[in-house]
């Protein structure tokens, strides 16, 4: 049969598929015909050697810890199942080789699979459902009113828990977001840190400060970030030499009170840092005054576009843009408007953008360069 294993503890590059024979089932065990395998974090982990101390470093070994298929053989004790039965389960974790056609399991490590969901379905809900489940323990004891905050609700752990919270009766209570002050500091802030032995630095500008919220703010704030960053990388990376991939980005907020962060950030020679930090906030003074060049606002409005058309057929953008508007009590239409909003924006609306939010009087510089030791 084909498995996939590694004899050296690496990356992708040492796996390998091989032709091994098919185990043999003891008494307590089954042989279960694989029909599909998912793929988590531990895994590569394992694999990278990130956590030898508990795994080993017995080799040749396989991969793989959830999975789904069909039982071959049972063994003379097996009572739970037999051969015919669709199970799914998790193997040992620091021993997991799903990735095979055949694998053994015990009774414990596998159960029936649900006859509504699908192979590939049930091999991705092992190890997150467990983890859920363990979860649910702690969560079934809360008392009535008491707030729940699931750090990381968009993985596979956090959407099951989601679902749990989701079933449970509604208080029908609306919470209402509170100031916690927690915001970059006013004022001009500049800093050097000396880490490290690498000759190279990093360097990060950031603007930021309470805003208008809206939505043609927002797509003027990110029109301004593009034709910024096309000047930066034509500049810096192109005219000077100086950086590789400059970067500028933008994140906008509406609670507890409408607020903006818009950052620039690029590596380079430590030698030329203050150079390239002169250069990127002589460009960021012509947008103030005069706003970006026609041709690359146009090259903004273009890029846009032709990325709205993808973006909008997919299931990912409208569940973001309906969470966001949700959250943030904006109408669930107000996409209707967006293209008259972009196709509408001038010269003139960025540079009192820029005016307004790169005014330099909240602006924090940030160097990493190297150890003074070095």
């Amino acid at each position: 049969m084909k498995k996939i294993i590694y004899s050296k503890f690496g990356g992708a590059e040492v796996l390998e598929l091989a032709n091994v024979s098919v185990p043999s089932v003891e008494e307590k065990n089954v042989l279960i015909k694989v029909k599909a395998v998912s793929v988590n974090p531990l895994d590569w982990k394992i694999r990278n050697g990130e956590m030898k101390l508990m795994s080993g470093s017995k080799f040749p070994r396989g991969i793989g810890i959830d999975f789904s298929g069909i039982v071959k053989t049972a063994g003379n004790a097996v009572t739970k199942y037999k051969a015919g039965d669709e199970v799914f389960g998790i193997l040992d974790v620091f021993k997991g080789e799903a990735l095979a056609e055949y694998i053994i399991a015990s009774e414990k490590e596998i159960a029936i699979k649900p006859s509504n969901i699908p192979f590939d379905q049930a091999a991705a809900m092992a190890v997150v459902g467990s983890a859920a489940l363990q979860i649910f323990d702690t969560l079934v004891k809360l008392k009535k009113g008491t707030e729940v905050l699931i750090n990381g609700a968009s993985g596979g752990i956090g959407m099951l828990l989601d679902k749990y919270l989701g079933s449970l009766p509604v208080s029908h209570n609306h919470l209402q977001t509170t100031e916690l002050d927690i915001h970059p500091p006013v004022g001009i802030i500049s800093k050097n840190v000396h880490k490290g032995s690498e000759q190279k630095s990093t360097v990060k500008l950031v603007y930021s400060g309470i805003m208008a919220y809206s939505q043609e703010n927002r797509i003027k704030l990110d029109a301004m970030r593009e034709c910024l960053e096309i000047r930066l990388l034509e500049r810096l990376r192109e005219d000077e030499s100086g950086v590789y991939s400059p970067s500028v980005s933008v994140n906008t907020s509406k609670y507890p009170e409408g607020r903006y962060t818009f950052a620039i950030q690029f590596g380079c020679a430590p030698q030329n840092v203050d150079k390239l930090i002169a250069s990127a906030n002589n460009e960021v003074a012509k947008l103030r005054k005069n706003g970006p060049l026609q041709e690359n606002l146009d090259k903004w409005r273009a890029e846009d576009k032709a990325s709205m058309q993808t973006v909008l057929k997919t299931n990912f953008f409208w569940r973001t843009y309906l969470s966001d508007q949700l959250q943030n009590n904006e109408p669930l239409d107000q996409i209707d408007q967006y293209t008259g909003i972009r196709d509408n924006i001038t010269v003139d609306d960025i540079e009192k953008m820029a005016a307004r939010y790169l005014s330099g009087s909240d602006y924090i510089r940030l160097v990493l360069l190297p150890d003074l030791k070095n």
